[in-house]
């Protein structure tokens, strides 16, 4: 059950969240409210009738005293003078007002019925034991309540109270009891009121309750509109697209919560700009680093190098204007750059027409080898399409060489990158720097490490600057 709940409110949101706990606060104040009235009522209520209650017995009981010691026509007459006046309380809930004597029983006393509301025949009529006893062994003539059941026995009853007041009479400095006044209260007829109470509150619960739920739904969605809008633009944004809009207006803390979203939304778009001009190997580094392994320094790797060169692009520059110049650049580098990634290279940077790239891994060289031969094909095929469209087409020349390097962050402390240097980096760019239009260059040592299944060509040892033995090249068809 506790589950089933728990899925109801998950399901219905902050609406029905918000509706629950409207219904069970109102529901909750009525019941104190209920609680601290009726109690409240039941208080007062007693204490007026209590003082009734003592007015009536002090009256009646004076009267009474009187009655029951000179015991003349006119005395009695007098009491049922009293206690016809006193007919009068029936509306305030008296049901029964009764005047006892006490009578010799053996050695005992006993409690005679002398005068009261009740049918003449009711005269004799004896108190119970237990009140009767109770009286007879008051010190004085104080009044006493008790609750009781009032009826005939086996007829239908009804709760009552009843009040009771001693009448003591001294004699010679002793005290006598001469009899007792009882008057009865319906505890229906008291607190009936309080049953009117009870029902006005709940039909004043049950008019408004519904119109609590309506507005209840109408602040829930009030509060649920815009957070719902904020859970959309966070799923968008999860799935990649930054190009959200967000605009709430409630003038509280969800607006708030909503600036701070698009401000982060704003920041992503900057560092998505930003990672188009780090290198892939930059931005690895940063993720898998922390701010001790950000410094500047590097440590020794095997990696193959890849440079490609756009041939003829001097008297491109000069013979183009600035804005198809970058527009060229962009197409081949755009093309290269996605080859490159396909074949698990990370573009290190651009540097004017040249492109440098890095392949790590077992199988770096195979691919590498395999991104330049898919670069020199796709340019071959874009050339053919951009002539067609009488678009100025160029050719590139690749450089491809492996060894042992140093990465790391290269520059000052408030300017970085991370890039590698080395031998194997200078004869890779040699090597592009070599390479005719459409041409693939490597170095034997190079080729020698992958599975030999190229085609190739053999171009006699040549010695490069920096390089104490000549280095054997080979042309890698494409």
């Amino acid at each position: 059950m506790p589950s089933l709940i728990r899925k109801i409110f998950r399901k219905g949101g902050l609406r029905l969240r918000l509706i629950g706990f409207i219904v069970l606060s109102i529901m909750v104040t009525v019941a104190i409210l209920d609680y601290f009235t009726i109690r409240l009522m039941n208080e007062v209520i007693l204490e007026k009738t209590f003082k009734i209650a003592e007015t009536s017995l002090e009256r009646i009981g004076d009267t009474s005293l009187i009655a029951l010691l000179e015991r003349t026509p006119a005395d009695k007459a007098n009491l049922e003078e009293v206690l016809k006046k006193s007919r009068s309380l029936h509306s305030m809930g008296v049901i029964d007002i009764s005047v006892y004597m006490t009578v010799k029983a053996g050695d005992a006393l006993e409690f005679a019925y002398f005068g009261g509301l009740r049918e003449k025949e009711s005269n004799g009529a004896r108190l119970e034991p237990r009140l009767a006893q109770r009286i007879l062994t008051a010190a004085n003539d104080d009044i006493f309540y008790e609750q009781f059941l009032h009826g005939p026995p086996g007829e239908t009853v009804q709760p009552a109270y009843r009040f009771v007041k001693p009448i003591i009479y001294e004699y010679e400095q002793k005290a006598h009891c001469l009899g007792a006044v009882v008057i009865a209260y319906s505890r229906e007829t008291i607190f009936k009121g309080i049953g009117k109470v009870i029902l006005v509150s709940i039909a004043s619960t049950i008019i408004v309750l519904p119109i609590v739920l309506v507005f209840a739904y109408m602040l829930g969605s009030r509060f649920a509109k815009p957070i719902l809008k904020l859970a959309q633009a966070v799923s968008a944004v999860a799935r990649g697209n930054l190009e959200v809009d967000l605009n709430i207006t409630t003038n509280d803390e969800i607006e708030e919560l909503g600036n701070e979203f698009k401000q982060m939304v704003r920041g992503l778009k900057e560092k998505e700009m930003l990672q188009k001009f780090v290198s892939g190997s930059t931005i690895t580094m940063i993720r898998q680093g922390t701010l001790r392994d950000i410094s500047l320094g590097g440590e020794r790797k095997e990696l193959t190098i890849f440079f490609s060169d756009i041939r003829g692009f001097t008297p491109l520059s000069e013979a183009k204007d600035a804005q198809e110049v970058v527009a060229i650049v962009n197409f081949y580098f755009n093309l290269q750059a996605e080859i490159i990634r396909q074949w698990k290279g990370d573009i290190d940077k651009f540097v004017g027409d040249k492109v440098m790239a890095v392949f790590g891994g077992p199988d770096g060289i195979e691919n590498a080898i395999n991104a330049a031969i898919a670069i020199q094909q796709a340019i071959k095929l874009a050339n053919m399409d951009r002539r067609a469209k009488a678009l100025h087409a160029v050719q590139v020349g690749i450089g491809i060489c492996h060894g042992k390097v140093v990465a790391g962050n290269i520059g000052s402390q408030d300017r970085m990158d991370f890039t590698c240097m080395g031998s194997a980096v200078n004869l890779a760019s040699r090597l592009c720097a070599k390479a005719r239009p459409a041409e693939i260059l490597t170095n034997r040592q190079t080729y020698q490490r992958t599975g030999r299944v190229h085609e190739v060509e053999e171009i006699g040892p040549i010695v490069q600057k920096g390089f104490a033995t000549p280095i054997e090249l080979l042309i890698i068809r494409s």
